[in-house]
């Protein structure tokens, strides 16, 4: 059968790489680790090991199985390290192991991020060879090797396929967790016994229960499109822990098997708004979430945004206290110009309000009241072709540079027209910049114009395109 691992493009797309994740992540700190922890989780899957790429993360084509993939297939426990080399004591050998021992190197991947010495794993190996001729053994990435309190479905059908028996349609672990950006407690991960999954296509619906381990597989499923569902308890719900979103459809060809590790998240949500002296809501801001026992000014947290109207709103969360805190970092920012402030108006931790939240409750008032605004203003910034066509081009970036403070966000309110917020006490240089479609080269710029904040006398510029059109393709 053909083995559609966790870790297929699919998978590493849907799951890892949404946009509502990127701007969870990007927007908190720009924290390079927990950046590079996203880029580079793909990148891994997508771009190291080309044949690890298309054996790994892509089903391979034509019938395969989870044994005759993989070059050494073991249970371990991690006894020592030298560089990237671990020694694992092998407690449960399946393929391509003859001792009680098994050197591998580490590759990490989308749900397995490295051995940890002490711990126990489900290893799945592929042997390389050097270019002096070292031959050595990688542990695969991309869903296969995971530690095995979470591997405890795939281990079932590895099992299964070295007696001889057929290896599940469909299977996995139905497991309670966190999102991604909380803090973590590990305490919180556990598998759930006895929950009736559904999978649906069409007007058919199939079932199974899960076992003590929260282990779930469907032995025989027809081709087709399934929708996954789950009989949980109502603080519960089937989501992604990096976004809002609910398990998403997948296909299931015929002569495949699908390893569908499925998330149980709380419920409990908290929404609000970063609400202004004028008793208005901001434009835009953002804020942080923490567990009231792990804040620290120096450690960010779980972050949301406000814009467009659009309250911040964090989801998934587990019962406690919580602290709530906008501009964290009490950086000035022109588009957000007031001090950092606490739940529900306080500017010190110290007179923070924390707010309770119960198992499953859903908070929708939790606004922040900031004072004491830094002094702005606003300008027009108004682009001018100069006899280019606009179609020709991607839309202009109009770029706001500020001598001190955070550089303003240019808001487009009508064609080639935008808003920006500058402080009175600082300087900023404005210019736009854009390029030619695809298949074109060529990127044109505008003069730049420097306004003074305080110069109140100047409220609209006005930026032109150098004259001339887009090359040939």
């Amino acid at each position: 059968m053909q083995h559609v691992p966790s870790g297929s493009i699919g998978y590493c797309i849907n799951r890892y790489l949404n946009f509502n994740a990127l701007e969870t992540i990007i927007g908190s700190d720009y924290d390079e680790s927990m950046i590079r922890r996203i880029l580079i989780s793909f990148a891994l899957c997508a771009t190291i090991l080309p044949s690890a790429w298309s054996q790994d993360c892509v089903p391979a084509p034509g019938p395969s199985s989870l044994l005759k993939t993989n070059e050494a297939v073991f249970v371990g426990t991690v006894t020592g390290a030298t560089g990237g080399t671990y020694q694992l004591h092998v407690t449960e050998a399946f393929k391509g192991v003859t001792g009680d021992t098994f050197a591998v190197e580490a590759v990490a991947g989308m749900s397995f991020t490295g051995f940890q010495m002490g711990k126990q794993y489900l290893v799945f190996a592929y042997t390389l060879t050097d270019n002096d001729g070292t031959r050595f053994h990688l542990a695969r990435g991309c869903g296969l090797t995971q530690e095995l309190k979470y591997a405890r479905a795939t281990l079932e059908q590895v099992r299964a396929e070295k007696s001889g028996q057929r290896v599940a349609r469909v299977y996995g672990m139905l497991v309670s967790t966190l999102p991604e950006t909380l803090a973590w407690d590990e305490s919180y991960e556990a598998g759930l016994p006895g929950i009736v999954v559904r999978l649906r296509a069409g007007e058919k619906t199939y079932k199974t229960k899960t076992d003590e381990n929260g282990v779930y597989a469907f032995s025989r499923l027809p081709p087709g499109t399934y929708q996954v569902s789950a009989d949980l308890p109502p603080d519960l719900t089937l989501g992604d822990r990096i976004s809002d979103k609910p398990p998403l459809p997948f296909e299931l060809p015929g002569n495949s098997s699908f390893d569908y590790e499925l998330d149980a998240l709380p419920t409990g949500r908290i929404r609000g708004y970063v609400v202004g002296p004028d008793g208005k809501p901001l434009s835009i801001s953002s804020v942080e979430l923490y567990r009231a026992d792990l804040f620290a000014l120096d450690h960010h947290g779980y972050f949301a945004s406000q814009v467009n109207g659009k309250p911040f709103e964090f989801f998934h969360l587990p019962p406690g206290d919580y602290v709530l805190v906008f501009n964290r970092r009490n950086f000035a920012s022109p588009d957000a110009p007031f001090q950092r402030t606490f739940y529900l108006d306080a500017t010190n931790a110290q007179s923070a309000t924390p707010i309770h939240l119960s198992n499953g409750q859903q908070i929708s008032d939790a606004d922040i009241h900031v004072k004491g605004p830094i002094p702005s203003r606003k300008i027009t910034v108004q682009l001018h072709w100069n006899g280019r066509t606009p179609s020709d081009y991607y839309p202009p970036q109009v770029i706001v540079a500020a001598s001190e403070g955070q550089d303003p966000f240019p808001f487009k309110f009508a064609p080639d027209t935008y808003s920006a917020n500058l402080f009175l006490s600082a300087r900023y240089t404005i210019r736009a910049q854009t390029s030619c479609r695809a298949g074109a080269k060529g990127m044109v710029g505008t003069n730049a114009v420097t306004v003074n904040g305080a110069d109140t006398s100047v409220s609209t510029v006005d930026l032109t395109f150098g004259g001339g059109e887009c090359p040939p393709k």
